[in-house]
C-alpha cells in the first residue's frame, strides 16, 4: 500500500524508496523528488503526516533531547533534518 499526502507545498509518500527511511518528499508544483527522511528504526514524537502514527511516543523529554541534539542541523528545506523536525518532532 502506498500512501500520499499533500501539505505545505510538498507531497509526502510512504513508504520511502529507501528501505531505512519513512517518507519521500516531492515538490507539489513540479513533482520533483527532494529527499527522504525519518528512520524506520526509531519512534517519533508526533507524525504530522499520519502514515506512521503508530510509532508516536508522545514523550516530551525525548522530544526535548532530540531537538537539543539536532539544534545545529540544517533547519531549512531541502535537508532531511528540516523535514524530521517539522513533521515528526
Amino acid at each position: 500500500m502506498v500512501f500520499y499526502r499533500k501539505m505545505d507545498g510538498y507531497i509526502f509518500k510512504a513508504p520511502s524508496i529507501h528501505k531505512s527511511k519513512k517518507y519521500d518528499v516531492y515538490d507539489s508544483k513540479t513533482g520533483d523528488y527532494i529527499t527522504s527522511f525519518g528512520s524506520i528504526f526509531y519512534m517519533q514524537y508526533k507524525d504530522r503526516i499520519g502514515f506512521y502514527k503508530i510509532l508516536d511516543h508522545g514523550d516530551l523529554n525525548r522530544r526535548h533531547n532530540y531537538l537539543r541534539r539536532h539544534s545545529n542541523d540544517y533547519n531549512v528545506p531541502p535537508y532531511p533534518s528540516y523535514f524530521s523536525k517539522v513533521y515528526l518532532w
